[in-house]
């Protein structure tokens, strides 16, 4: 499963946001406090508090809506179904389906849902699977084309409630952790660590296959490998056991964001991971991004980030620029602008993550620029200047639209 749209209006600073025609792999990018973090956790909210009608949400405030509004937070979801593999029901809930639908699924299910207030109502205004409205304004519907029936509908709501519910997971590189030694802080948690001792010495062929996964990524990422001891795992180096939890910030958080995606969650399970470079030298970073990538096969995931290492290593991943303007979040897709400076012969970390950008016609010019400015002592670290070369013998322009 896999959201190809999400709308979402009214949370914190989303006032209207929509993304669509989504990919497995969906890089968010723009400032601090833009609304990054707020687009996972509007998802978040969505995929954990999931009911098919009605629903109560505990613990919210008045900051969860926008600039203190009273209208509800909407959400508006297009959600694209495998029906190969389907995962995330039972084979007897896929028969049942079958014999409903028939051989073909429908492959898509859409979900509009409302929290209504502080005091955590929700309301569903719409669930359609393919053709079939199932829910509308809160009330189940029957369906005589199909011959749904009450019973029907039930399950077939409570398969629907198993497919969406909790099939989102926010993954920090980060788990709180407390203690490690008098001057170390230890972001991977004694929880984490005893889980994974606990995977390892297991006999069981799916926890040995997860930790033999977990285990080989984590080798190819870091060049360690991982050397279970006295109850607690260890990281070989130079022929001596250090514990994990002394390692380095980017070795520690590669191993929280490694056994959250590989063994907590499985293939039906949305990923979103903010700033998976945290802590991460440009190396881990590229090859980190390469991990994800396979991940990403197999599942949908969504990354906020502020490397530009990470931009311009994606392959195939959609981007979306977030700014805060007026008031609200605003998201605009980069696709488009991405492969023109791809064109140009620039990176888009050179130009997405600068304040300013100068094109000049050669890297000739780029040097002279960038000597007058020393030599007048104009500092030019948040200006890009991208010399601009012709492709052949036709020039390239700028569209100033």
């Amino acid at each position: 499963m896999k959201i190809s749209t999400f709308k979402v209006d009214n949370y914190r600073s989303l006032r209207q946001v929509s993304l669509d025609k989504l990919g497995n792999l969906n890089l968010l990018i723009g400032e601090n406090s833009g609304g990054k973090s707020n687009i996972l956790e509007a998802m978040s909210l969505f995929f954990s508090e999931f009911e098919p009608v009605k629903g109560t949400t505990t613990g919210l405030n008045e900051y969860f809506w926008y600039k203190g509004s009273t209208k509800p937070i909407t959400f508006e979801v297009a959600l694209e179904l495998d029906g190969d593999k389907f995962t995330g029901i039972s084979a007897e809930d896929k028969a049942f389906l079958d014999t409903v639908f028939g051989s073909a699924l429908p492959p898509t299910l859409n979900i509009t849902r409302s929290l209504l207030n502080a005091q955590g109502a929700w309301k569903t205004d719409s669930i359609v699977w393919g053709a079939t409205t199932l829910v509308k304004d809160d009330v189940p519907q029957l369906s005589p084309d199909l011959k749904i029936d009450s019973p029907t509908l039930d399950r077939i709501l409570r398969i629907v409630s198993a497919l969406v519910k909790n099939k989102y997971r926010l993954v920090g590189t980060s788990r709180d952790a407390k203690g490690g030694d008098r001057f170390r802080i230890a972001l991977l948690d004694e929880n984490t660590q005893n889980r994974l001792w606990t995977l390892q010495q297991s006999t069981s062929a799916q926890d040995e296959e997860r930790y033999s996964e977990f285990e080989g990524a984590f080798s190819d990422l870091t060049s360690f490998r991982l050397d279970p001891a006295q109850a607690r795992l260890m990281v070989k180096k130079d022929n001596k056991r250090f514990p994990l939890g002394l390692e380095g910030g980017g070795t520690q958080g590669v191993a929280n964001l490694l056994f959250t995606a590989l063994v907590e969650t499985d293939d039906s399970t949305i990923l979103g991971i903010e700033e998976p470079e945290s802590h991460g030298h440009p190396g881990l970073q590229r090859r980190l991004l390469r991990q994800i990538e396979k991940i990403a096969l197999d599942r949908q995931i969504f990354i906020t980030t502020h490397s530009p290492v990470l931009v311009d290593t994606a392959q195939g991943a959609t981007t979306w620029l977030v700014d805060y303007f007026d008031g609200q979040t605003q998201v605009a897709r980069a696709d488009e602008f991405e492969g023109v400076i791809r064109d140009l012969g620039a990176r888009p970390g050179d130009v997405l993550f600068s304040d300013r950008v100068v094109f000049v016609e050669r890297r000739s010019e780029k040097i002279i620029l960038e000597a007058f400015a020393r030599k007048l002592g104009i500092d030019l670290a948040h200006v890009s200047i991208i010399p601009v070369r012709a492709m052949g013998s036709s020039p390239v322009t700028l569209d100033r639209k």
